[in-house]
């Protein structure tokens, strides 16, 4: 499934997508939600248009970004009680922040963040399944799998970064809400 300019993805079952607008401080914030819901896990992406002048203009900044965005979510998510490590990945060649998150009802949600052309990307999965090796896990490695970014015109890879402030507010707007939302669907779904 194209997404946009910049990302090709397999979502499978059917998906919803959403346009919603979050305002924290005053200032709204655009969201593009695509999810989809499968017997085993809940898969989600979203996007935030590319409105977010975090003005990434060299690895250092990109990196600072990222990590912004990725503390913002990793205090949103212990707020709602997650237990999350973060940790550095790369997918389709592109960098990205990886938080892998559980507690007692959600065994296992992870959230991989991305920053490409001024555009947040964050995909998010959980499952019910406890089992690594179970069938929500394999679901969530051909989400994450099917992840296609066009290299072709990336400004983050050809390289003053207003990125910490900016990237820690969206972190924690957006991730946070997105998976409890999908969680809290996978699990009326269960009932």
């Amino acid at each position: 499934m194209k997404i946009d300019e910049n990302l090709t993805i397999s979502l499978p079952g059917n998906v919803s997508q959403t346009d919603t607008t979050f305002e924290k401080d005053k200032k709204g914030r655009r969201f593009r939600i695509f999810q989809t819901q499968t017997k085993n896990s809940t898969l989600a992406l979203s996007i935030t248009p590319n409105e977010t002048n975090i003005n990434v203009n060299n690895s250092v900044s990109w990196e600072k970004a990222l990590t912004e965005m990725a503390k913002g979510a990793l205090k949103a998510m212990s707020e709602k009680g997650l237990n999350c490590l973060i940790v550095d990945t790369v997918i389709d060649n592109i960098p990205c922040k990886k938080l892998f998150c559980q507690n007692e009802i959600i065994p296992i949600a992870v959230n991989y963040i991305f920053l490409v052309n001024d555009k947040m990307y964050a995909l998010q999965a959980a499952t019910l399944d406890n089992s690594l090796s179970g069938y929500g896990i394999r679901e969530i490695d051909q989400f994450v799998q099917s992840v296609h970014f066009d290299a072709t015109a990336i400004k983050e890879q050809q390289f003053g970064s207003n990125a910490e402030s900016i990237g820690y507010m969206i972190g924690k707007m957006a991730i946070p809400l997105l998976l409890i939302i999908g969680v809290i669907v996978y699990v009326v779904r269960k009932l």
